[in-house]
Formats: C-alpha cells, sequence, structure tokens
C-alpha cells in the first residue's frame, strides 16, 4: 500500500499572507479554516516558544475538518534550553497535551540547535523516555549527528530522522521509521522554490510512497508568501488531494502490530 503524502506549511498566522493567500477582508480567526481548505496539514510552532493551553488543542481539533493532521513542534526548554537533558515530566508536558488532538495528530518534533554536537548517551535516554505509540522526528542541525549509530538509534525507536533542506544545512535521504519528515527551509537561490527545484523533490517523495513511507512536508519559507506557493507547487506535481477520499488516515499515533 502506498504511503500517505501530506503537505503543508509550517504555521497559517502571518499578517503577511492577508491579501495575496488570505482574501483581505477575512478575519484573523477564520484564517485557519481557510487554510484548511487548501492543505490537510500544518506544523504547529508555536508550541516551540509557548506551551499552548490544554483547551487551545481541544480548540484546534474541533476546528480541523476530518482527516487534517497537526505536527507539533516540540518546546524549546526540552530541546534548546536543556539539550534534550530532561526528566519524564517535561517530556509529558509536551505530549500531555499534544494527544487532546485525538487522530488528528501527526508527527511530534523536536529540533536541536545548530551548537549542540554529538551526545549519544543523552540522546539514547533521551529517545527512551518518548511514547512508542506516536511518531516522533529529529530534526539535527550539526552534522555531528549524522553518523551511523545516531540513525540506528533513530530507526530501533522508529524515530523518523528529519530532512532540512537549508543552504547551510546537510541532508541525509535515509529513512529510520514508517514516515519521513521534510521541512523546506529555504532553497538554495532566492526566497521561493519554484516548480523546477521542487520536481526533484517530488520524485524523492514518489518513490518513498510507492514503498509504504508516509511523508510529511512543511514549507517554512514563509516570506512573502513563498510557503503557500511553494507547497501547492509540490501539491500540483504529486496530483495529491486535499483531504484523503476516506475523510481520515494515519496519524501520529501508531497502532499496534503496526510497519
Amino acid at each position: 500500500m502506498a504511503g500517505q503524502v501530506r503537505i503543508g506549511c509550517s504555521g497559517w498566522s502571518y499578517p503577511h499572507w492577508r491579501g495575496g493567500f488570505y482574501p483581505e477582508k477575512l478575519p484573523a480567526r477564520e484564517h485557519f479554516a481557510f487554510y484548511a481548505r487548501h492543505f490537510d496539514t500544518v506544523e504547529l510552532n508555536n508550541s516551540f516558544y509557548r506551551q499552548p493551553p490544554p483547551e487551545r488543542f481541544d480548540a484546534w481539533r474541533e476546528q480541523a475538518p476530518a482527516g487534517f493532521l497537526f505536527a507539533v513542534k516540540g518546546s524549546r526548554y526540552v530541546s534548546h534550553i536543556k539539550r534534550l537533558a530532561v526528566e519524564q515530566k517535561s517530556i509529558d508536558l509536551v505530549v500531555e497535551p499534544a494527544v487532546r488532538l485525538g487522530d488528528k495528530l501527526g508527527p511530534i518534533l523536536f529540533q536541536l540547535q545548530a551548537n549542540f554536537h554529538l551526545d549519544l548517551q543523552r540522546l539514547t535516554r533521551f529517545v527512551g523516555m518518548l511514547p512508542a505509540d506516536l511518531r516522533f522526528t529529529l530534526e539535527f542541525r550539526h552534522d555531528s549527528w549524522l553518523i551511523p549509530p545516531v540513525r540506528d538509534l533513530l530507526r530501533t525507536r522508529r524515530i523518523a530522522l528529519c530532512i532540512p533542506d537549508h543552504p547551510k544545512m546537510t541532508r541525509l535521504f535515509e529513512i529510520t521509521s514508517d514516515f519521513t519528515y521534510i521541512r523546506m527551509h529555504l532553497p538554495a537561490q532566492g526566497l521561493g522554490y519554484g516548480k523546477r527545484a521542487l520536481q526533484p523533490w517530488a520524485e524523492r517523495i514518489a518513490g518513498w510512497s510507492s514503498r509504504g513511507v508516509d511523508v510529511f512536508v512543511y514549507f517554512n519559507n514563509d516570506m512573502e508568501g513563498h510557503a503557500i506557493e511553494d507547497a501547492q507547487t509540490l501539491k500540483d506535481l504529486l496530483g495529491t488531494q486535499v483531504l484523503p477520499e476516506s475523510g481520515g488516515g494515519k496519524a501520529g499515533i501508531r497502532t499496534r502490530g503496526a510497519d
């Protein structure tokens, strides 16, 4: 069975999208509903800076259409301040509100700092505390992490190695779970990718999907609305629909016995 392909943006609340993507007079409170008519997933970024109250996750779950998935970016307290050296309680403070999204929860992302170098012992302890029934992905921003023992650890724990696209970041096209997670930060030139630059990505994604791998892609180049335009272009290249025909899909919660 082919894996699902989900394409969206890193956030939806950008004032400079008004008049381009959002209609000029559309109230801000209606922006998410408008966004969700065009894309079937979004990466929540505000959870990185400040943990939203549990009720906010309840509201997002209720507002999102059937089949929509939220990726949740984990708190910077875990990834940046404590640099993964946390106790179970800190992980629970990220996970417990997120699971209120129910079947609309996608992967949970932890993004590490570029000046955080390899610490395999710390990483091993950290991933050992992550719930095995949820999907997690790690974005490493220092090349010292991109070694076989780290990839083997992620594969054992079924955690996806995040694939970042940025001129100053190294990419490894390696699958370490039943899904992969791609963050399109910035193209090699300019602010927008465009069809020509996205064609190779479409081919890679189609290949992974044909092998049964679910693919999550988020565009973070929000300047001047490029994220919206590029996300739509990639969708067009892949021929993806806004929502699965079944009205649902594989979420971030794993079922027992899943591959």
